[in-house]
């Protein structure tokens, strides 16, 4: 038996992170080595695998650890001053590499076919738990985001009509940060909640827009007037 040439440890580490989006796209150094084992098994030996070589704990961990590190050199992993403690993190270019790997073992079979949904599920999760903290941590204030708004199949019915670009500013979340933007943006009530005196179907054409952070809080600030689009528009050309 033989390593497996570096080539093909290198695909299998990204097609591996690749289909950890839920983690960032990333998993700890152990996970990597257990994971991008699996796939060469049946052809490595107990020796390969477990008995001590030079300063590495095998033959085998040796030839993930070069594999990782031209990686790194080629721009497919992120550094690990920028990866965290222990962890193998895709770079934007490795997420794209790393798809095409995968979509070839799997025919074309995306495993993540639906990203704006699975996007829009790890915001409202993350979005709960800031709530929850804000609520916890003293006394209770007011949350700009309501039910509707935190409402999975509204808030991607608005993004699918509106897009992903601010209806204000024009400010792009993919466009400035890249992968970690991609498919962000907040959705925002034209006519406040509090209008409503009775159950209300809302429209996400016609009552709903689409905000960055920033402008989002200004038509918020003034909590006697919500402005419109247009307003904040012109309240920044002036």
């Amino acid at each position: 038996m033989a390593i497996p040439n570096e080539e093909s440890i290198k695909e299998v580490i990204l097609k591996e992170l690749y289909q950890h989006r839920d983690k960032g796209y990333s998993l700890t150094a152990q996970e990597t080595y257990r994971n991008t084992y699996e796939y060469f098994e049946e052809t490595l030996t107990d020796d390969e695998i477990y008995k001590r070589y030079q300063n590495s704990i095998s033959k085998w961990a040796n030839a993930v650890q070069w594999a990782r590190k031209h990686l790194i050199d080629e721009g497919l992993l992120l550094p690990k001053n920028k990866s965290g403690r222990n962890k193998w993190t895709l770079s934007e270019k490795g997420i794209k590499i790393g798809r095409k790997l995968y979509l070839e073992m799997m025919d074309g079979e995306d495993i993540y076919p639906n990203e704006l949904e699975i996007t829009i599920k790890n915001d409202l999760n993350k979005l709960e738990e800031e709530i929850d903290i804000e609520y916890r941590e003293g006394n209770v204030k007011q949350i700009l985001s309501s039910k509707y708004e935190r409402d999975l199949a509204l808030r991607k019915k608005v993004i699918e009509i509106h897009g992903t670009t601010c209806q204000v500013c024009n400010f792009n979340f993919y466009t400035k940060y890249g992968e970690l933007g991609k498919d962000f943006i907040e959705v925002h009530h034209l006519i406040p909640i509090s209008n409503f005196k009775e159950e209300h179907r809302v429209n996400p054409k016609t009552e709903m827009a689409v905000l960055c952070a920033n402008c989002h809080r200004m038509m918020h600030r003034n909590h006697n007037k919500i402005f419109t689009v247009n307003e904040l528009k012109q309240l920044i050309k002036s």
